[in-house]
């Protein structure tokens, strides 16, 4: 990661303060990636964790703990990368509203600045790793769209997050 981001700096002017975001996987998380981490000036962490119901991420062949995710979470923050976004999908097989609201508040109270809620796209012709994904329980999932979205937008608007500080825009309710 070091030599990546001595080339990214040899290549490009950074501007002071530039958010430099960094995806990563809490599975594959360890402690010498989080110092690297900010010793090359990461600013802003993307986690990926898709849900948090245990037979969703069967589903998905993606097993991963809140605990888990939190454990990354507080190791970045105290190596002062303050920035976490969570990484959030819907439409997997086996959820429902109710699955994805509880993942939402889960998350909620990691305090991220920022989550993302992306659609799932079921193309395994394109991404083998979907191949692995029971077709059968692809057709399981019929979620509202609007109503899932709608609930999460609310968590991008945190107080917190500087980027909507930065635009001058404010977060629903503040003065």
């Amino acid at each position: 990661m070091e030599r990546l981001f001595a080339r990214l700096r040899e290549r490009f002017d950074l501007v002071p303060g530039a958010d430099v975001a960094v995806e990563n996987d809490p599975r594959e998380f360890n402690p010498d990636l989080v110092e690297t981490m900010a010793r090359v000036g990461v600013t802003r962490a993307s986690l990926g964790l898709q849900d948090v119901d245990p037979q969703v991420q069967r589903a998905v062949n993606r097993v991963q703990s809140m605990d888990e995710t939190a454990r990354v979470a507080n190791a970045l923050r105290g190596a002062g990368i303050a920035s976490i976004n969570i990484d959030l999908m819907y439409g997997l097989p086996y959820q429902t509203v109710a699955r994805v609201l509880t993942t939402i508040e889960a998350v909620l109270d990691l305090g991220p600045e920022h989550i993302c809620l992306f659609g799932y796209a079921h193309v395994p012709w394109m991404k083998r790793h979907q191949r692995r994904i029971d077709e059968a329980a692809q057709q399981v999932t019929s979620l509202p769209v609007p109503a899932v979205v709608g609930t999460a937008m609310m968590g991008t608007a945190l107080p917190q997050n500087r980027r909507r500080r930065a635009a001058g825009r404010r977060s629903p309710g503040s003065a």
